[in-house]
C-alpha cells in the first residue's frame, strides 16, 4: 500500500521534537540544580549536627546538674566538718584542764588554817590567777594563809589585797582578798591530748 499525503507542507502534522534548551539555560538549569542539590545536602548536614549539638547540651545540663547537687552535698559535708572540728576542739580544751578544778580546790583545801572562814574562791578566765575572799579571827590566820600558799609551790605571788577590820559580837573579824597567781600541774596540761 501507497500512502499519498495530499495535504499542503503547512497542514501537514510534523513530528513532536522537543526543543532542546540552548547551552546557556542548561548551564543555568545545571547550575541551579546543583546549587539546589548542596543547599538540601548542607540542610540535612546542618539539621542532623544541630541535633547532635542538642543532644549534647540535653547531656551538658544533666551533669551540670548532677555536679550542683554534688557540690552542695560536699559543701553541706564541709560544714558539717567545720562544726565537728570546733566541738571536737572545744571538747579537747575541757579535756585538758577537766583536773585542773579539782587540783586548785585540793590546793586549796591543803593550806587553809583553822579560825579561818573563805565567803568566795575565784579564778580568772585563763585559770591563772586566784582570789579568796574569806573572814579571819585576827591577822595570824590571814599570814598563816599566805605562808601555806607560797609554801605549796602551787601558788606565786600570793599578795594582800584587803583586810579590813570589823566589830562582832563574838570579837574583832577581819574581813580579807587575798590574791595569787596559780601555777597548773604538768599533768593536767597534758592530759586528754592524744
Amino acid at each position: 500500500m501507497i500512502r499519498v499525503n495530499l495535504l499542503p507542507v503547512e497542514e501537514r502534522p510534523r513530528p513532536r521534537q522537543l526543543p532542546l534548551p540552548s547551552l546557556g539555560t542548561a548551564i543555568t538549569f545545571g547550575a541551579l540544580f546543583i546549587v539546589t542539590l548542596a543547599a538540601g545536602l548542607s540542610w540535612t548536614l546542618q539539621g542532623r549536627q544541630l541535633t547532635s549539638l542538642n543532644e549534647r547540651l540535653a547531656r551538658a545540663v544533666q551533669e551540670e546538674q548532677r555536679l550542683v547537687a554534688q557540690t552542695q552535698a560536699i559543701e553541706q559535708l564541709e560544714t558539717r566538718e567545720a562544726m565537728l572540728a570546733e566541738r571536737l576542739q572545744l571538747v579537747r580544751q575541757l579535756e585538758s584542764g577537766r583536773f585542773d578544778n579539782i587540783e586548785w580546790l585540793n590546793a586549796l583545801n591543803g593550806v587553809m588554817p583553822g579560825r579561818l572562814w573563805l565567803q568566795q574562791a575565784t579564778r580568772n578566765q585563763t585559770g591563772t590567777q586566784t582570789t579568796l575572799e574569806g573572814i579571819a579571827e585576827g591577822y595570824r590566820p590571814i599570814a598563816e594563809l599566805m605562808r601555806a600558799m607560797e609554801a605549796s609551790g602551787r601558788f606565786g605571788t600570793v599578795q594582800l589585797v584587803r583586810a579590813e577590820r570589823h566589830s562582832a559580837a563574838a570579837g574583832a573579824m577581819i574581813h580579807f582578798t587575798v590574791a595569787a597567781s596559780w601555777r597548773t600541774p604538768h599533768f593536767a596540761s597534758t592530759e586528754g591530748t592524744p
